[in-house]
This record gives structure tokens, sequence and C-alpha cells, in this order.
């Protein structure tokens, strides 16, 4: 296990409160293949907050260790200079280098051998689409949207005769029950209530008048994407994580950068979820087609991915998946760091 004592390169751009870096604060170095500037840029991020750089040169040497396996264990060892120009972190950086960088594409797996185009694509042999869901009707979208009033059914008029024996007891209905007024008064009652009613439903179609249905057209085609989506969500007992819950992951280093630059390439282009889960099951990310509504998951995997126990587990999901009628695409972390643009074409052209 290789240690080096750098400085943190760029702290005097980002406003760094150095008083509250301790030696104990949690320290994460993320690729940034990404970056416009430099393709091998590793981000410091110390409690969540990113303070600056791996300097450039270490940043050459050690950005494509990290990408074949290698893992960086980074401790604040000092912070040093209170004062501009002379504020500074020092890291200790541990290496440890699992695989070797010539035999990476073995340990990544098999798939790996034929560069980009041997991506693992496995197509659901009856693939669930979101315009299988009912198409919720114009009355509903301006009900929840705009807020009308919902329709109130008309009530039948009652059987007088049921409710007399129902609401008089068997001694008043002998000796005192008057069938005609007690029909008359539940009559009148019905009557009136009919009335307001019908009062009430004539309210609404005037409101609804006043909605031209052709300006409201694209907020109401999105709101039938959205309650289809709704629909066969609840349908295949699918549930995803909120923002908050996302921005935790990212934070205590759950989520990989892998996952976060795939997902910033494909939300743009497609309806897209990350961390869904699927019964009891999760996956990285969820997306469906702009052409056919049909699901498709998308799993990236890391160097974890060849063990047999992960393999296997692998297995239930893809398989789970696959009865649900979700088709899948496995993506190794590989691949998004040295073919992004080919993973994103395959991605493109198979959705």
């Amino acid at each position: 296990m290789a240690k080096i004592k750098t400085h943190v390169a760029g702290v005097t751009f980002y406003n760094v409160n150095f008083a509250s870096i301790k030696k104990s604060s949690k320290v994460q170095i993320i690729p940034e293949p990404t970056n416009p500037y430099d393709k091998n840029a590793l981000k410091v991020v110390i409690d969540g907050t990113h303070v600056g750089y791996i300097k450039r040169e270490l940043a050459e040497t050690l950005a494509p260790k990290i990408l074949d396996g290698a893992f960086i264990k980074a401790k604040v060892k000092s912070v040093v200079g209170w004062n501009k120009p002379n504020q500074g972190i020092i890291l200790t950086l541990s290496i440890t280098e699992k695989f070797d960088i010539g035999r990476a594409n073995d340990e990544l797996g098999d798939y790996l051998k034929n560069e980009a185009a041997n991506l693992k694509i496995i197509e659901a042999p009856n693939p669930v689409t979101i315009l299988d869901a009912p198409v919720p009707s114009w009355e509903l979208f301006l009900e929840e949207k705009k807020g009308i009033p919902q329709k109130i059914e008309e009530p039948y008029e009652p059987d007088y005769e049921y409710l007399y024996k129902k609401e008089v007891s068997f001694w008043r209905r002998l000796f005192l029950g008057d069938f005609e007024a007690f029909t008359k008064k539940k009559h009148d009652e019905w009557v009136k209530k009919l009335a307001a009613i019908k009062k009430k439903n004539k309210y609404r179609k005037d409101i609804i008048k006043k909605f031209p249905k052709q300006l409201l057209e694209p907020e109401y085609s999105s709101y039938i994407k959205s309650k289809q989506i709704e629909y066969i969500f609840n349908k295949l007992n699918i549930s995803f994580a909120f923002e908050d819950e996302i921005l935790q992951m990212i934070k205590s280093g759950y989520l990989t950068t892998y996952e976060e630059i795939l997902y910033d390439h494909l939300k743009g282009n497609f309806f897209v979820l990350r961390q869904i889960h699927l019964d009891k099951m999760s996956y990285d990310l969820l997306l469906i087609s702009s052409t056919n509504g049909h699901l498709w998951i998308i799993e990236i995997d890391g160097n974890i991915h060849r063990f047999e126990r992960i393999k296997e587990r692998d297995k239930l999901k893809e398989e789970l998946a696959l009865r649900k009628g979700i088709s899948l695409i496995r993506i190794p972390n590989w691949h998004i760091g040295h073919n992004l643009q080919e993973v994103l074409r395959q991605v493109h052209n198979l959705v």
C-alpha cells in the first residue's frame, strides 16, 4: 500500500471553512472524467463540501489507477495558513492497487474484452409499456389540476314503502303510521336534494366550458403521461428515492461518480429515475423510452460485480426485471470512464 502526502489544489477558489476541517473529517476523492479542463481531474470533497482538486500532475497518475480498480483512502493531515494566500489543506493518500492495469479488462469481466460493443443487453420477452395504462379523462385532469369540483351522481327516487318499513317501527305503523304523509315528506326531501345536486353539476359544467381544451393540450398530455407512469409503477410495485434521499446518498458516497455521470447525460433526453426499487430489489437507473414507452433498467457495474456472490444476486435481479416485463442493460464503470460517447450512442439506439 503506497502512501502520498499532497496539498489540495485550488482551495482559494472555493469558500472553504477551514476552521471546520478536522483530522477526523470525511474525505472523498471523486473522479471527474467530464471535466472540460482535465479528463484526469480528481475532485476533493471534505464532509460533503467541494474544497478543491488533487494536483494535476498527481491526478494524471492516480486517475487511470482508480478507473482500473485501485482504492484511494484519503485523510486530513493538517490545515495550514489561516490567512490568504497561505491557506491550504494537506492530505495523506493511501493507495491500494487491487488489480494490475494490464489485467483490468479480464478482472472486470469477459464482456469487456470486445470493448464497448459488448455491453450486456437483455430485452424482456413481453415488454411492459406505460401506453398500456388507462388514459385519464379531461374532467379528471381539470378536477385535479384546476380545482374543478367533482361531479355528483344524481340519486334515484327512493323506494318509499321500503323506507317506511325500515324507519317507522311496527307499532307506530300499526296504530299511528301515515304512509302517505311519510311518503310526501321523503319525496319532498329527495326533490330538494336532487335540485341542489343538479345545480352543483350545472355549475361544474359552466366552469369546464371556460377552459378551452386546445390551449391546455400540452399540460394535459404531460398529465396523461404522469398518470400512466403512476399506474404502471403501482402495478409493478416500483418505488424510487426522492431528491433529498439522493443528495444524502451522494454525500455519504453511496452513489458512484459513474452513475452520476451517466444520469446527467441521459436525463436531458429520457424520463429517467435513479435508485429505484422493484419489489425488494434495488437498481441504479430506470428510464422510459420516448418512442414506445417501454421500461429499461440500467445497472452500472464496478469491480465488485465479478464476485460470485454478487453475480448470483445480479442474476436474481435480472430475472425479476424480465418477469415484470422490464428490459435491462449492464454497463461496467470502465466503459463510462473510457467510452462514454459510445455507451450513450448504444443506449439511444436501443431505447
